[in-house]
């Protein structure tokens, strides 16, 4: 299917009218009344290419050259600080397509392409989904959760607020955070605390004890880490922790999942799962595994079953590697 971005004519307006009303539309968007003419001065204020710097610049998703699909602008653009709001909707017929996706994507290289603009932010309601997946595909960072910032069909809702840099479109280099009350999940490395993880690796989880911190500090290397903090004035301490090994396409493992035992009984499990299941890194593939003695409860909550073909896989476990690597000398010939 092709896609493309194209400009519209102020007669095309009444498009972008239809998919203003429809019924997703409504549920998760705060469109206000905006009658037909109305949209007409603002497609005409708004649909030149943004070579010509303009507030908003909008434009129509067209399928396969003959079809409109959505609608898509960056708009309220600061020029001078670089930075603006993003904003698309999509016909209904073409949901679940990946239109969303690819049109996301396109804007993207004009605004920070063409544009050279550093910084764009979208909002959107916490229970649209679909949408907020979209922008993680693309990039974007969850930067934080604004309450009761949407009025939809009279009621406030809540919004989770993304943001992407340029540097990030460029580089790829981002990480996500999830905000609640005083904790917060990320997956910025940086913020790890190594000793911490250790110390609950090696002598709490039943499936890894006596892990060497260097073993523990290469596995960090080499996945994606979901962190959870609990953040006062004083101090930000860890206390949850869950890693992704995967490789981003078809396949994922779970681990070294776990809570620290002051803070169990909170719902930190929970929302530790579902910020893992709704990221960007498990989007799309195939097989999603993971291991448990005692946890199976939490894990069906998000689709997880005991497999129905055990027969069909095989391992290689080495029960006593850690104990071997313990206790191996550091330097097999220490200086006198």
């Amino acid at each position: 299917m092709k896609i493309e971005l194209i400009s519209p004519n102020v007669e095309d307006a009444w498009f972008w009218h239809q998919v203003r009303t429809q019924e997703t539309t409504q549920r998760f968007n705060n469109m206000g009344v905006l009658d037909l003419d109305r949209l007409k001065i603002k497609l005409a204020e708004s649909n030149r290419d943004i070579s010509v710097k303009q507030q908003a610049h909008r434009y129509f998703v067209q399928v396969n050259d003959i079809e409109f699909a959505g609608v898509i602008a960056i708009r309220d653009i600061d020029w001078e600080s670089g930075v603006c709001d993003l904003g698309y909707l999509i016909a209904e017929k073409y949901h679940n397509q990946g239109i969303a996706t690819r049109a996301v994507a396109l804007i993207l290289e004009k605004a920070f392409e063409q544009g050279k603009l550093r910084k764009i932010k979208a909002i959107t309601a916490v229970s649209n989904v679909a949408s907020y997946r979209v922008l993680q595909k693309n990039g974007f960072s969850l930067e934080g959760s604004l309450k009761e910032e949407l009025l939809i069909a009279g009621r406030p809702q809540d919004a989770y607020l993304w943001g992407l840099t340029s540097d990030d479109f460029r580089t790829g280099s981002r990480s996500d955070i999830w905000r609640k009350s005083a904790f917060f999940i990320t997956t910025d490395k940086k913020q790890l605390q190594l000793s911490r993880i250790h110390r609950f690796l090696s002598q709490e989880a039943y499936w890894c004890l006596g892990i060497p911190s260097s073993v523990v500090a290469r596995s960090i290397e080499n996945s994606i880490c979901f962190g959870l903090y609990d953040q006062d004035k004083n101090a930000i301490r860890q206390i949850g922790y869950a890693r992704l090994v995967t490789d981003q396409s078809t396949f994922a493992w779970l681990c070294d999942i776990y809570i620290e035992q002051p803070y169990r009984g909170r719902g930190l499990s929970k929302w530790l799962m579902e910020c893992i299941m709704s990221s960007r890194y498990v989007q799309g593939l195939r097989r999603i595994c993971l291991a448990t003695k005692d946890g199976h409860s939490l894990y069906e909550k998000y689709g997880f079953k005991v497999t129905d073909t055990p027969a069909n896989w095989m391992e290689i476990k080495y029960y006593d590697v850690y104990k071997k690597l313990n206790a191996e000398p550091t330097n097999a010939n220490p200086p006198p």
